[in-house]
């Protein structure tokens, strides 16, 4: 009888909570350091099987909105974390981007109140003040 060689154990490798912080860090401060409105991150992990982080800012027009976007892209590009997905509406008034394990949404300060996605999360929001600079 030929033997057959069984398929190696696969075990998932938990990610470290410091490549997590760290991470969340780069967004959050870049998302300041291009003035974004009132940066709220939301740690979902154990509520949501999607993402770990959940991040709501605001841009004062369409062209900051926009700006916002092409900011974080580029320099989530450039420290070597790649883009998921990316939505956004027409007139630039919701953007969401998928990095994996966190979801940022750079909303227009009325589409934000409208929709209020900080609702779904307000028992699960971490303190960002040590991320930013």
């Amino acid at each position: 009888m030929k033997k057959t060689a069984l398929p190696k154990k696969v075990t998932k490798v938990k990610k470290a909570v410091d490549t997590d912080t760290a991470k969340l860090k780069l967004v959050v401060s870049i998302l300041n350091s291009h003035k974004g409105v009132e940066i709220r991150a939301f740690n979902t992990a154990k509520e949501s099987g999607l993402w770990d982080h959940y991040v709501v800012t605001s841009g004062t027009s369409s062209v900051h909105t926009a700006s916002l976007r092409d900011n974080l892209k580029k320099e989530m590009g450039e420290a070597g974390y790649s883009i998921i997905f990316e939505d956004r509406d027409p007139g630039t008034k919701w953007i969401a981007v998928d990095f994996g394990d966190i979801l940022v949404h750079i909303l227009d300060q009325d589409t934000r109140m409208y929709y209020a996605l900080e609702r779904m999360w307000d028992n699960n929001e971490e303190d960002i003040s040590s991320l930013t600079v």
